[in-house]
């Protein structure tokens, strides 16, 4: 899939809500939202192949599967932070 010319629209909650995410993470995050439609009513799988996002890291690494590996698990640890609409509140909640 060609994620070179997909658009990505965040909310404003989303653009600032508190994360730490390096840059593989970013860009591992953003092809997942990528695949997201406005139609989407519900939760859907969508499917990344490493082998784009490998090509998006533009990595010459010899240990590419454990780095993808790594970044997986490591956006699976993570916990975002998310201000409600109302300002009142956060929501905590795990990306994937």
């Amino acid at each position: 899939m060609d994620y070179q010319n997909k658009v990505v629209v965040k909310h404003n909650n989303l653009i600032n809500a508190r994360y730490n995410f390096t840059l593989s993470e970013m860009k591992l995050f953003l092809m997942a939202v990528s695949h997201i439609k406005a139609s989407d009513s519900t939760f859907t799988k969508y499917r990344i192949y490493v082998k784009d996002f490998i090509q998006s890291t533009e990595t010459k690494s010899q240990n590419t599967y454990e780095k993808v590996r790594e970044v997986v698990e490591s956006l699976m640890k993570k916990i975002v932070e998310i201000p409600r609409l109302n300002g009142d509140s956060v929501l905590l909640c795990q990306l994937f």
